[in-house]
């Protein structure tokens, strides 16, 4: 099962603190964190654009994941196509 669109949902619209996260999703504080400061640098809200699914969100990385730099790795990955995406309708 993939833990970063529900991470990012108990943040952005539950406004759950990280530890009642980890609590939640059993994700280490760490990965939280790091994967939040990922999603803040990058500007993403909630909810998410449609076009960046579970897929893209992990990149075919499934939890627990591998390495907090690999979940933080696909979501960049997933935010980058979707500025391509944004730019290519300008």
């Amino acid at each position: 099962m993939r833990k970063i669109r529900e991470v990012l949902r108990l943040r952005l619209e539950a406004d759950l603190s990280v530890r009642q996260i980890s609590i939640c999703t059993k994700v280490s504080v760490g990965s939280i964190q790091k994967l939040l400061k990922s999603a803040q640098a990058l500007g993403l809200t909630w909810p998410l654009p449609t076009e960046l699914d579970d897929g893209r969100l992990a990149s075919g990385t499934e939890y627990p994941w591998s390495s907090t730099r690999d979940a933080a790795s696909s979501l960049n990955s997933a935010v980058n196509e979707r500025r391509n995406l944004v730019i290519e309708h300008l």
